[in-house]
């Protein structure tokens, strides 16, 4: 019995040595990497956590276990059955420990997350929000702190787009970043932060399209479009940039226009195959005083959808509203206009009426929402240096940017339904920006509610703040 008892104990030895190596090997490179000024990573941070509690309660557990061994076999019935509710009680209460322990740390420890150019932004949650820094992995388990300068930004531009980029400081407005492959562009970086995704907001890929429209505008457009430039951000951080200019009378041959443009890009210049090109359209009408509405046409290797004149020609259409459009979607869901359609389309619909009803109301609902955004914009924030730019939160959810400098953003989200279901409440929203230039909805506050009526499009400033 004694040899069993030394064979147990040499076990517990074995365990403890290996808890304590794993202890020291962890708290050596721990202050290794303090004199460098770097740190652990989330996830070896995470898995030392969980293999040292784990470690210590195994190793008590073996201990207590032991312990009711020898108690039994000296026949101490009640020492022995105190033993074993004991060793019960730790079992349950050692894991109870290691998930509250655990998930208790993981809730408050800094994790990282890789952005487009191989860096780390660090998310620290606090009592008030998430706060973020930035860090450069190393070794493949550790991280090292920086902030940002014009030296590694030029970097990681350099990583990011494939050619180097060097940081010219002599402007005195602000840094540019220059590159030899394309020496007329003039990038800047407007943020770099957790805005929706790690990014970085700079406007190379938007110059590089204006140059690609330069050069091939005598081969590709022949219709009357123009050339104009374009301020994407605002009055006070203005984003200049050339813009195509086409007019909604003239859209279908515009659409054939833009689909040749992407198509020849795409297929025959290197610009395009590391990242994406991003080309601004801004639809006017000759015949209207309207407001102009602007979107935007990514293309690449992954981003063919363009190449087609039936995409472009329907971006167009969602992108600007037009009246007979709206009457004739009218026509095409009462009994008359479904008989004007095609054959083929008849009978798929014969095939699938529910499908064909279920895809039709999403469509009318995601249109009403479009309408929405627009007639607002129309009735409240058309001029003031108001723009609208259609844009998407990190759920997928519809929103349009209004305004956005160095400090702040605006925008308008839709939010639900009115009660009756007759139309549907915006909240107009404002952001305050970080010290890195990022923000997330999470930060937003609601300044104003408005409604906005499907059938008639009226509109209506409710003043609430709240939901």
């Amino acid at each position: 019995m004694r040899r069993y008892y030394l064979h147990q104990l040499k076990y517990i030895l074995v365990v403890l040595a290996v808890l304590a190596a794993g202890i020291l090997a962890y708290h050596t490179g721990l202050g290794y990497l303090a004199k460098q000024g770097m740190e652990y990573r989330f996830a070896i941070e995470a898995i030392y956590r969980i293999l040292a509690l784990s470690g210590v309660l195994i190793l008590g557990g073996m201990i207590l276990r032991l312990f009711a061994i020898w108690l039994r076999n000296f026949h101490r019935i009640v020492l022995s059955a105190f033993a074993a509710l004991l060793f019960t009680v730790y079992s349950l209460g050692s894991f109870a420990f290691l998930f509250a322990n655990y998930g208790g740390w993981i809730l408050k420890e800094p994790t990282d997350q890789q952005m487009p150019d191989g860096n780390l932004v660090v998310t620290v949650p606090t009592d008030e929000g998430n706060d973020y820094y930035y860090a450069e992995p190393r070794y493949g388990i550790a991280r090292k702190p920086f902030t940002w300068n014009p030296e590694r930004t030029a970097q990681s531009l350099s990583k990011l787009y494939g050619v180097p980029f060097t940081a010219d400081e002599s402007s005195a407005e602000d840094v540019v970043y220059l590159c030899d492959s394309y020496p007329m562009l003039k990038t800047r970086v407007y943020a770099i932060g957790v805005s929706q995704d790690a990014y970085f907001d700079d406007d190379f890929r938007a110059l590089l399209t204006q140059q690609s429209l330069i050069d091939a505008w005598e081969s590709h457009f022949k219709n009357g479009e123009d050339m104009i430039y374009y301020n994407w951000g605002t009055t006070l951080e203005p984003r200049v940039v050339g813009a195509l200019c086409v007019y909604y009378t003239r859209r279908v041959q515009h659409a054939q226009d833009i689909a040749s443009f992407v198509t020849d890009e795409i297929g025959n210049s290197d610009r395009w195959k590391q990242f994406d090109g991003c080309l601004y359209v801004i639809i006017k009408d000759e015949s209207a005083d309207n407001a102009d509405y602007v979107c935007r046409i990514p293309f690449g290797q992954d981003k063919k959808q363009y190449e087609d004149a039936d995409e472009v020609l329907s971006l167009i259409d969602e992108t600007y509203p037009d009246e007979e459009d709206s009457k004739k979607d009218a026509v095409a869901d009462s009994p008359a206009g479904n008989s004007e359609l095609p054959a083929d389309t008849v009978q798929d619909s014969a095939a699938s009426p529910g499908d064909t009803q279920a895809e039709s109301a999403l469509t009318r609902a995601q249109q009403h929402v479009r309408d929405g955004y627009r007639q607002l914009y129309q009735d409240y924030f058309v001029g003031d240096n108001y723009s609208f730019i259609e844009d998407a939160d990190p759920g997928g959810n519809s929103r349009v940017i209004l305004f956005e400098n160095m400090d702040y953003v605006y925008y308008l989200q839709f939010r639900q339904d009115t009660d009756d279901k007759t139309g549907g409440e915006y909240g107009y929203y404002e952001v305050k920006k970080r010290s890195d230039g990022a923000w997330t909805s999470d930060d937003a506050v609601l300044l104003d509610v408005y409604r906005y009526v499907y059938d008639t499009a009226q509109t209506a400033d409710t003043g609430d703040t709240s939901w």
